[in-house]
């Protein structure tokens, strides 16, 4: 039956991973020249036509697919991590006992998926398969799915191929200039820190318009207390380049998009020095709170997850106050420890994220015209009204499509 490893494909599998080369740091290198076992396997040219195929697979390592991956993509790894190490220390003494440890690690696992993920497959399954290079794992599996029946392709130079366009085109998509930059339309919502930039975003994508949400992207609202405690960590900083490369590569570039004010990093994530050239020359509109206590109550809402968590607030007040004085970093302590949440963002603001925001404008921010900025004033009322998107809407029209925008727009309460 199909769920079933024949003597010959396991043979296959055997042939194909004795010409694994391991080197000396326990990971595989290989001869990209195929034998003819491998010549019958259908290969796919281009990295970006996944969405053509019934499934993509990836059957590196745990580690290289969490590190990042192709869109959509299901991990069925044929080596685990440990398994790297293992036959990469056998192979040190004996490759022809590495070779075979290789092979039967292979072979078993195989075996394996066979009896669980591709026993409901079709005759017509039609799965693209990758791995590093599109070399031996991607084609051991290939070679037993093709013998049994189904119509597997594999990803010619394999996730490596992927990563060569996504770096290649990042810088191209980020930028303004025709026929590939998507952002010649960008306008940027930009603030002090508790303005409402990130919240107003969400509220117009949820409207259909396009937005380029970096922070979300980055997981973390661009401050060290900003990553989000209930998902902590960080994408990879290739994860976030392709998460970034399929949401610019999605755009329309005759549309306006909109994109939060930021500097060249984002937690421990690096922008394309495009995007942040684009950010820099883009029109803006600068969310002017009526007050300080508008901002707190919006920062108090937006970060509840963390400031109700009394033990991690402090956790992350700490490794602040390494930026600061003593004395700076006793007061944040004294609020968060009594409880005093409203007190403790007054200070963060004041001795810690105004200045912050001052010094990244005029590093990063100094090319854009001056008529080429919109004030635009709230207050923790008006943030949440349907007012303040449509005078959103109508300066932005009047940034891309006037020539003198306005000064200052004030939105009233409703």
């Amino acid at each position: 039956g199909r769920c079933r490893v024949t003597t010959a494909a396991l043979a296959t599998v055997c042939r194909v991973f004795s010409r694994y080369q391991l080197n000396r740091c326990s990971t595989f290198s290989y001869n990209i020249k195929h034998n003819n076992n491998n010549s019958s396997i259908q290969t796919e040219p281009n990295p970006l036509n996944w969405a053509a195929y019934d499934e993509v697979i990836d059957v590196r390592t745990p580690s290289e697919f969490a590190d990042d991956h192709l869109p959509g993509a299901v991990n069925l790894p044929l080596l685990g991590d440990g398994d790297r190490a293992a036959i990469g220390k056998t192979f040190a003494r004996s490759p022809f006992d590495g070779r075979r440890l290789g092979a039967s690690v292979i072979s078993q696992r195989i075996g394996e998926l066979l009896g669980t993920h591709f026993a409901d497959k079709s005759v017509d399954f039609r799965p693209l398969i990758y791995c590093w290079r599109g070399g031996q794992r991607s084609h051991s599996l290939a070679i037993v799915l093709s013998q049994i029946g189904y119509q597997p392709t594999v990803l010619a130079g394999g996730y490596r191929a992927y990563r060569r366009v996504v770096v290649k085109s990042l810088n191209d998509l980020a930028g303004v200039e025709p026929p590939v930059g998507r952002l010649k339309r960008a306008v940027v919502l930009a603030g002090l820190t508790g303005s409402g930039k990130t919240y107003l975003l969400e509220r117009l994508a949820r409207q259909g318009e396009q937005v380029v949400d970096l922070e979300s992207l980055a997981n973390h609202r661009g401050s060290l207390l900003g990553s989000d405690p209930n998902r902590p960590d960080q994408p990879s900083q290739k994860s976030f380049e392709s998460s970034l490369f399929r949401t610019l590569s999605q755009l329309d570039a005759d549309k306006p998009v909109w994109l939060e004010c930021e500097s060249a990093r984002i937690g421990y994530r690096s922008l394309p020095q495009s995007l942040v050239a684009t950010l820099a020359r883009s029109p803006r509109i600068l969310l002017e709170a009526e007050s300080a206590d508008d901002r707190v109550k919006h920062l108090i809402e937006q970060y509840g997850s963390l400031v109700e968590r009394t033990e991690l607030l402090i956790e992350r007040l700490n490794l602040l106050g390494r930026h600061h004085s003593k004395s700076t970093q006793a007061n944040w302590l004294a609020a968060a420890a009594a409880g005093d949440i409203p007190k403790l963002v007054h200070l963060l603001l004041t001795d810690h994220y105004d200045p912050l925001y001052r010094h990244s404008r005029r590093r990063y921010f100094l090319e854009t015209d001056s008529r080429r900025v919109i004030r635009l004033a709230l207050n923790c009322n008006t943030i949440h009204s349907d007012e303040i998107l449509v005078q959103l809407k109508q300066a932005r029209d009047s940034l891309l499509f006037d020539n003198e925008p306005s000064g200052r727009v004030a939105v009233n309460c409703i």
